[in-house]
């Protein structure tokens, strides 16, 4: 979990160089990356120096997702959550379609969540997959 830590005040949750490069090549980590509960709303709200990054309603989910983020949390605030959902669907099939996100990059994510999953007995595979 990405928590709310930051690596020179960059926030963990969009920090490429912190979740792809030192996580997982130089520290070898092999399971999934999960964002902490509302780290698209705090990041929205957090003033963050321009010349990092700028992280807006819009652009917040293909940020995660491209620095490493397999699975993002929505909102602890029961109210939010349906409206956060139809937004991460909304932007990620966007990001999908203009090529922001990789459909290569999704694809890791989600083979790394089955396979925690597998080996917890979650998730059955079928058809010998």
């Amino acid at each position: 979990m990405t928590s709310y830590s930051s690596v020179n005040w960059l926030p963990n949750a969009f920090n490429s160089l912190f979740m792809m490069g030192v996580l997982r090549e130089d520290e070898g980590f092999g399971g999934f990356v999960i964002s902490d509960y509302d780290d698209i709303i705090a990041a929205e709200r957090m003033s963050l120096p321009r010349t990092f990054i700028n992280v807006t309603e819009e652009n917040a989910y293909v940020l995660m997702v491209n620095s490493g983020i397999d699975m993002i949390m929505l909102s602890s605030h029961r109210a939010l959550i349906t409206t956060q959902l139809e937004r991460i669907i909304k932007e990620a099939k966007r990001a999908v379609n203009k090529d922001y996100v990789f459909t290569e990059r999704l694809e890791e994510a989600v083979t790394r969540i089955l396979q925690v999953k597998m080996a917890m007995g979650l998730v059955v595979p079928q058809n010998g997959e």
